[in-house]
């Protein structure tokens, strides 16, 4: 999506105004990856977190560089309060392998930078 200025005698639109609206319009949405598919052992620098309605109620949405995951929605109350901290881009999440039954894998909680 493009949106242009028109400039005739009858019209003239603000152009930095549309610099905005084409930045916005411009953004990438992130890709959704899974707790899975996180590397395991390597430490994901969190940009963002916060706590959003999933499917079934508040579950908190991590945001990466390149990606966001959404936690388990037990994790939803030891993120709602300590969100501030979290967000001082000073924690990672790191992904371990724990094995606690045949294909159980569980992300560590975070991990200061």
């Amino acid at each position: 999506m493009l949106f242009s200025g028109v400039d005739n005698k009858s019209l003239q639109v603000d152009i930095s105004f549309l610099k905005k609206i084409n930045k916005v319009a411009s953004v990438k949405e992130k890709i959704i990856k899974k707790a899975e598919e996180l590397d395991v052992g390597y430490l994901y620098p969190i940009k963002a977190i916060k706590i959003v309605n999933g499917k079934y109620g508040e579950i908190p949405l991590v945001e990466f560089e390149e990606f966001v995951v959404f936690l388990p929605k037990r994790m939803t109350e030891v993120v709602g309060e300590n969100i501030q901290e979290l967000n001082t881009g000073k924690f990672g999440l790191v992904y371990v392998y724990r094995a606690k039954g045949i294909h159980q894998k569980q992300a560590e909680p975070f991990t200061r930078i």
